[in-house]
């Protein structure tokens, strides 16, 4: 095996994205930045995607394809990527996304010059899978060089549920000395795998830097994304692992006395509790389950401190007023109402959306 240090190392997790594989990866090889190497993690993919990437791989040398026999999820993929990476850099892009023909150019120029550990895009494109019209353009609110104490004091609550930096892994341009130092292990979870990497490193960094350019592009509603229908089981795993990476914020905000995020974090969890009940009931669960789910998660240690917190800050909301007093019904209730209501605005975007497409 070549041992030869390079520049950048990318790294795409591949599972069940035929259709936009060859897309992704023309958009890498087709760089102005030419020293890198493109790491393919086929993580047990039942199409024909290992096919698409060993074609690739007879024509490029600097293609590495690791096949992985059984299937673990993309934040397990993406490590096994990394045992491998010979780069000084890392950069991540999903297996259904694409970068544009500047963006390595511009993300390593601007690590080299200002000695950033991470390089940001200022946003990202974010694309209509059906059309290839750009939805929207979220930009970060900041631009160019952070460092500390600014860097922490300021924005290490992007990891806590403030909105301030981008906490995906894709779309940016990371020291691998970094993420060596600090050992980052897979999280295992099934959502916030992005949130839990970056948020081990970010108290690590010195600087980033946030380009003031958008050079990444997210297909929204592709195959990988839009396979996320409500199910009851969907429901659980994203409640556990939303849990799960309450414990562990619970646990930095101590370690590193952040005492600013713990109110972010408990009105985050008490936004995550809707988005669970909602999952759950468009489920079609029986409700006497549904009631029993939310009885039992609320009783989770997590969210007697929302109730505490809550009860020292009253709010009008008839969700909030349910879950303070650990009323299910109610709380059942009031997310029922808001689907009744979304739904008539929700078949007149797809309505409009589908004009769009066959326009």
């Amino acid at each position: 095996m070549n041992n030869k240090t390079i520049s950048i190392s990318i790294i795409v997790p591949v599972y069940n994205v035929q259709k936009y594989l060859k897309h992704c990866i023309n958009s890498i090889l087709s760089q102005s930045f030419k020293d890198f190497e493109l790491i393919l993690v086929n993580d047990a993919s039942p199409d024909n995607s290992l096919k698409i990437m060993e074609e690739y791989a007879k024509n490029d040398n600097r293609i590495t394809i690791i096949n992985k026999e059984k299937n673990e999820g993309v934040d397990a993929a993406r490590f096994s990527g990394l045992t491998v990476a010979r780069g000084e850099y890392i950069m991540f892009v999903d297996s259904d996304d694409w970068i544009v023909p500047e963006a390595l150019l511009k993300m390593y120029n601007c690590a080299k010059e200002t000695d950033a550990d991470v390089v940001y895009t200022a946003g990202v494109n974010r694309v209509l899978d059906r059309c290839g019209l750009i939805k929207t353009k979220r930009k970060c609110s900041v631009t160019g060089l952070i460092t500390n104490p600014d860097l922490f004091n300021k924005y290490y609550l992007s990891f806590f549920g403030v909105n301030i930096l981008s906490v995906s892994l894709w779309g940016k341009l990371y020291k691998k000395k970094l993420i060596d130092r600090v050992s980052v292990k897979p999280s295992r979870y099934t959502v916030g795998e992005d949130l839990y990497f970056n948020m081990l490193l970010f108290p690590h960094c010195n600087s980033i830097y946030v380009l003031n350019t958008i050079v990444y592009n997210y297909r929204a509603g592709s195959g990988t994304t839009s396979s996320i229908k409500p199910s009851y089981e969907k429901a659980e795993s994203f409640m556990q692992s939303m849990l799960n990476l309450f414990y562990v914020k619970k646990e930095l905000i101590e370690k590193y006395k952040y005492d600013s995020a713990w109110k972010y974090s408990l009105i985050e969890m008490k936004n995550v509790l809707r988005t669970f009940i909602n999952m759950l009931i468009l489920s079609k669960e029986k409700f006497e389950n549904i009631v029993s789910e939310v009885k039992r998660i609320t009783e989770e240690p997590c969210y007697e401190y929302v109730r505490d917190y809550y009860t020292k800050n009253p709010s009008a909301d008839k969700f909030v007023i349910a879950l303070v007093e650990n009323n299910a019904d109610v709380m059942i209730d009031v997310i029922l109402i808001q689907i009744k209501k979304d739904r008539w605005k929700y078949l007149i975007k797809r309505l409009l959306f589908n004009i769009i497409v066959f326009l």
